[in-house]
């Protein structure tokens, strides 16, 4: 442990047995915010700890079943929560937590996923927390969501690998794309709708997304977004009942879900709920090369080049032998971005692809975004909570309503 990491825990001990209050350990993606969180909850100590982590929208991290497609599939989900958007779950999955009446609450990265009005009732249920008597650790990777009535702020340091250059010289960088057909449709909805049960959850909708457009999709929690985007990667079955067509063809006209993904590139937070297998970071990079290789069996050595070139654009060559699992999730998130990138597809879904990450990475993520739509070809739609964490390539926006 460097000593920057010693003092941290030192600090953070030493609160612990103050008493009462709310706590912040701040720092960026890999600095071991949660390596500490962890140690204090198998320090012993008398005080009754409850752990909120950073994949714990969807309920409990032991779901050993779990898979990302489940949310839609409303035959395998025996409650409400389908209807549910992240942020909601998310808020949800903390009532919880807080009705076991523990000690000391610890949050990683409390804000993901909310709505900015969400965000603000979030922050005043947070202090209310603490009034009530509960201690409160916040784990975050943006020194901007510190909250005012934080009594101990710890920041931890880290070394992030150099920004890759911007513009023209990271153009440069990527694989050319010789594929025709930039202003074609690539996604097209007709009055299109999604229902579970009594509630309808998206729609109806008509949107029609041509190649070369950089769309933003926003709107508040549980307002549609992840439904939409799961009518587009082919994970809802519901898609075949609409009246869609997606890279020009009529879906459910006989195409397969790997014709479709094929050409996605695609990141959510079920997604990264989803990836819990202990392989080598590189395999998992390597993995999204082709739309099956992660699934059957393993990838090849120019499925391993590739994803050795997006690692390094991404800043996570280092990590490319250790374990998937071992990673923090800020540094999850990069490899499932690189992951993404990693087909060159024709279409980027980008659903809160900044979640967990720190100033440095995201600002990364945007020129990179940036760089690789400048190609005529390529399409993009990408969701966020946060307006600045969409890249400048943005060209139309889609705001989506409750009700």
């Amino acid at each position: 442990m460097n000593a920057n990491l010693q003092t941290a825990e030192k600090r953070l001990s030493d609160w612990m047995d103050g008493g009462r209050g709310c706590a912040v350990l701040v720092g960026p993606n890999g600095s071991g915010k949660t390596t500490l969180a962890r140690r204090l909850l198998r320090s012993g100590t008398s005080r009754r700890i409850r752990y909120v982590p950073f994949k714990d929208c969807y309920g409990g991290t032991a779901d050993l079943d779990y898979y990302h497609q489940q949310r839609w599939n409303s035959t395998d989900v025996f409650d409400e929560a389908v209807t549910l958007s992240s942020g909601e779950l998310r808020k949800r999955q903390f009532a919880r937590y807080l009705q076991d009446a523990p000690d000391v609450l610890v949050v990683d990265n409390p804000f993901i996923g909310l709505d900015a009005p969400s965000r603000d009732v979030f922050r005043r249920t947070l202090r209310q927390t603490v009034e009530g008597g509960t201690s409160l650790l916040l784990l975050l990777a943006r020194e901007d969501e510190i909250p005012s009535f934080a009594d101990e702020v710890i920041r931890l340091d880290g070394l992030s690998a150099p920004c890759p250059e911007g513009g023209p010289g990271l153009v440069a960088t990527l694989p050319a794309d010789h594929r025709q057909g930039a202003g074609e449709p690539v996604v097209e909805l007709r009055h299109v709708s999604l229902r579970y049960g009594g509630r309808t959850i998206l729609g109806p909708l008509d949107l029609t997304v041509r190649s070369g457009e950089c769309w933003a999709l926003t709107g508040p929690n549980g307002s549609g977004k992840s439904a939409l985007l799961s009518l587009i990667c082919a994970d809802n079955p519901q898609g075949y009942a609409c009246d869609m067509s997606l890279f020009g063809r009529k879906r459910g006209s006989g195409e397969s879900i790997w014709d479709i993904k094929a050409r996605i590139g695609f990141v959510s937070p079920e997604l990264h709920r989803a990836f819990r297998d202990p392989f080598p970071a590189e395999r998992v990079v390597a993995g999204g090369v082709r739309a099956e290789a992660f699934l059957y069996g393993h990838p090849g050595p120019e499925e391993y080049r590739k994803a050795a070139f997006w690692m390094d654009l991404f800043g996570i060559g280092a990590l490319a032998g250790r374990s998937y699992t071992e990673l923090s999730d800020g540094e999850q998130r990069l490899v499932l971005l690189a992951r993404a990138f990693a087909r060159d597809p024709q279409l980027l879904v980008l659903d809160e692809p900044m979640h967990g990450l720190d100033e440095r990475n995201r600002a990364r993520v945007k020129d990179i975004i940036t760089a690789f739509c400048a190609r005529p070809v390529k399409t993009l739609l990408m969701v966020s909570h946060y307006e600045d964490d969409f890249p400048p390539c943005i060209t139309d926006r889609l705001v989506l309503h409750r009700g």
